[in-house]
């Protein structure tokens, strides 16, 4: 199986673990939480990562997103074990996260938020 997420969140994958800088440390950080996330049921293999800026009016994201704004998505597919779009959106949501990087939209609580109808900032897609 294979999934898409898409989040407001930066999950920028840059392979820094530690060192000066700071931002691309914390870029990764978001991007190991995710893989984690998903590893809680199912082996992920992660096939890309790609940035985007968009008008948020034919997203998904919660109403409170305006504008156009920056945002990743990352798709993967399942290696061993198994997932659901609920599963993930169960999994993700209130996972903390580190806010203040590249991300454009303002997000109040630092959280993956893939249920509230006005501050949802992560959402998924089965694609095969």
């Amino acid at each position: 199986m294979r999934f898409r997420i898409q989040t407001l969140i930066d999950i920028t994958e840059t392979g820094q673990h530690r060192g000066p800088d700071r931002l691309a440390m914390n870029q990764q950080a978001n991007l190991n939480s995710v893989i984690q996330v998903i590893a809680l049921r199912a082996n992920p293999t992660p096939l890309k990562i790609t940035q985007h800026t968009d008008s948020m009016s034919n997203m998904k994201f919660g109403s409170n997103y305006k504008g156009k704004h920056a945002y990743w998505e990352f798709e993967f597919e399942i290696e061993y074990g198994e997932t659901t779009l609920d599963y993930l959106i169960d999994d993700f949501h209130l996972v903390p996260v580190i806010t203040g990087l590249n991300n454009t939209a303002e997000i109040n609580i630092a959280v993956f938020d893939t249920k509230d109808s006005k501050t949802k900032n992560t959402v998924f897609e089965k694609i095969l």
